[in-house]
């Protein structure tokens, strides 16, 4: 099946779900009434120009979208985005010279159209940041965690962090030889859910007190019904704690347009090694090549479809289950998709 909806968004490389009762976004002059009824969903693009890197605003269903924010300076492209409780945005990006950097931006939807060096950034040599990717923030913690793909590892900052500031710890046991490229963190049992892109999906638990130093508490490789492996190279990655399922992408071959792939694994807390899934979205119709990212809103999962050009919406994700070469529900033109996120 194909999506029900989609739009054209140049090279789209992140997408959030915004809560549209939140006071900032009445306040956004660049949020039209539409993009203001029920939730919205942001999405980044980064084309390979960073005159061209965007964040676009999309109505839920994807119908609709009008180009929200640019004008970035200090970096060279733009990865991903995270939204805090205050509604500070904050932008994983690579810098000059093979390094990365965290651009902070305070009370987006308010702010001016252009970017620029936002509100503040981190960035140079203490920060470690090579090619930063997906990051997390947890609010209550005081903690920006960021899957520093290019380092291989998980760094950790203050919120309030600024300038060339040094992680607070960082996270270098993988349990393997192995990178990472997103994150999630379960507050309530502070457990962090890593996407290894050897298609192993690391599981640490009592993160803030532990810190990562022995590394993985368990590891997690999707596999079939009858044991074949199925993950190749897992990019996103959401925990819902509700139903204790971890929802996952997986890019397969990075140049392939054609054999990208979504996991759900219902109860995951007991799960180790080899684990079934309870759903597979993959195949001709599904659209999938390169989906970097993914983000769920209590019942749809939003995809970001780099290789494609598209953020796709498929609804219902846990009442599915099965081996699925169905299209998204929804669709829209992005162009070089790379992230997703939701406003808390």
């Amino acid at each position: 099946m194909a999506a029900d909806q989609s739009t054209p968004v140049t090279k789209a490389e992140s997408v959030v779900v915004v809560d549209p009762a939140r006071q900032m976004m009445s306040n956004s002059p660049m949020m039209s009434d539409d993009m203001m009824m029920g939730s919205s969903v942001l999405a980044t693009a980064n084309p390979g120009d960073l005159a061209n890197d965007m964040l676009f605003g999309l109505t839920p269903n994807l119908a609709a979208s009008s180009a929200a924010f640019g004008g970035f300076s200090g970096i060279t492209s733009l990865e991903s985005v995270k939204y805090g409780a205050d509604g500070t945005a904050y932008f994983t990006a690579d810098a000059a010279n093979g390094t990365g950097a965290i651009l902070v931006v305070d009370n987006l939807m308010a702010s001016n159209a252009m970017i620029g060096n936002g509100s503040r950034m981190i960035a140079g040599p203490s920060t470690g940041l090579m090619a930063p990717k997906g990051l997390y923030v947890v609010d209550d913690l005081g903690l920006i965690l960021v899957a520093d793909f290019g380092a291989k590892d998980i760094k950790v900052f203050s919120t309030d962090a600024v300038g060339n500031a040094a992680p607070l710890f960082t996270v270098t046991n993988l349990g393997g030889e192995r990178s990472v490229w997103d994150i999630h963190h379960d507050l309530a049992s502070d457990t962090l859910y890593a996407a290894g892109t050897d298609g192993v999906a690391l599981v640490y638990n009592k993160f803030s007190t532990n810190q990562g130093m022995a590394g993985p508490s368990r590891m997690i490789t999707p596999v079939d019904e009858m044991g074949g492996r199925l993950s190749v190279n897992l990019h996103g990655i959401y925990y819902v704690p509700g139903v204790d399922t971890l929802l996952l992408s997986d890019v397969g071959d990075a140049a392939s347009a054609s054999d990208g792939q979504l996991f759900a694994i219902a109860g995951i807390t007991a799960a180790a090694d080899m684990a079934a899934v309870d759903l597979r979205i993959a195949g001709s119709n599904s659209q999938l090549g390169n989906p970097v990212d993914i983000d769920f809103d209590g019942t749809n999962l939003y995809v970001a479809e780099k290789s494609n050009d598209m953020v796709l919406r498929y609804d219902n994700i846990l009442s599915r289950t099965g081996d699925e070469n169905s299209p998204a529900d929804y669709t829209t033109a992005v162009t070089k998709a790379e992230s997703v996120s939701i406003l808390p």
